[in-house]
């Protein structure tokens, strides 16, 4: 049975979401061990440009240029900087189909693995999981 790892990463003209799944790649290997592969699914126009990088840090890459339309949500990056941008984050609902693997662990990008306690999520019997309980960065 087959276990994996996918991250979705769509660049967009603020943020390269590409390097920050590198990243999250790297803590997800370093932390985690009970998964075969890390697959990142993301477009033609962020992988061209990221190609080099993103082949260090992934076993496997799928690339959709089907998702669409972009989600246009309030970009803030700092307190003086505040922009409508699109957020191409659509596709996400799509990893069912696009998954290679028998059981697939989906990770945000922005999200860094730093301990070993997602590797128990392997082997259930439940479809789908989510976390109950969470924390928000500003304790909202």
């Amino acid at each position: 049975m087959s276990k994996g790892i996918i991250i979705f990463a769509q660049n967009n003209e603020y943020v390269n979401y590409a390097e920050q799944a590198c990243a999250c790649a790297g803590y997800a290997r370093k932390n985690l061990s009970l998964f075969d592969e890390i697959c990142l699914i993301t477009n033609t126009e962020t992988l061209k440009p990221n190609e080099k990088l993103i082949n260090e840090y992934f076993d496997k890459v799928i690339v959709s240029d089907s998702f669409q339309p972009d989600n246009i949500r309030l970009f803030k990056d700092t307190t003086h900087v505040t922009e409508y941008a699109p957020f191409k984050n659509m596709g996400r609902s799509e990893v069912y189909n696009l998954s290679p693997y028998d059981e697939t662990l989906v990770i945000d990008c922005d999200y860094f693995v730093m301990t070993n306690v997602l590797d128990g999520v392997w082997g259930s019997k439940n479809d789908f999981m989510i976390t109950k309980y969470y924390s928000d960065i500003s304790n909202d």
